[in-house]
């Protein structure tokens, strides 16, 4: 096969598995989730939790930065409340490197936030392409 055929291959390979905003928030959220989970179990040292609790701050203060945007389409009562979220998140983390609260809870705010980033990525027609490729990446890659 020509090399130029094998790169518009591999193009189209890759652009197919691109994924959605809501899909790459969802990627997002699930690796930092994945983090706190695995800091939160018995023996890991501590600066492990600390780790997580400053990525998860990260990730919700990129999430902040966007929700103030005026390029974000989502309708602003939904912004103002995921906005609060991200505060409460925030302060959470940081409440909990201090041991004056449950690292859990960012994990339970995490899934939430997961759960409807799914729920509205499956609303989405255009998206359910995407999602098989990535999903197929995904098992590859495990």
């Amino acid at each position: 096969m020509p090399s130029h055929a094998l790169a518009a291959n591999a193009y189209a390979q890759h652009s197919a598995s691109v994924s959605s905003p809501r899909g790459i928030e969802f990627k997002a959220f699930q690796r930092v989730t994945a983090q706190l989970s695995a800091a939160l179990e018995d023996g890991v040292p501590l600066f492990k939790l600390a780790e997580a609790i400053h990525l998860n701050n990260r990730l919700w203060a990129i999430l902040a930065t966007d929700l103030l945007s005026d390029n974000n389409q989502l309708p602003k009562e939904l912004r103002a409340q995921l906005f609060g979220l991200s505060e409460y998140a925030r302060k959470t983390g940081l409440r909990a490197m201090t041991g004056q609260a449950d690292p859990k809870e960012l994990v339970e705010i995490n899934n939430i936030i997961m759960r409807g980033l799914r729920e509205s990525e499956a609303a989405t027609p255009a998206a359910r392409p995407a999602d098989a490729a990535d999903a197929h990446h995904a098992a590859a890659g495990a």
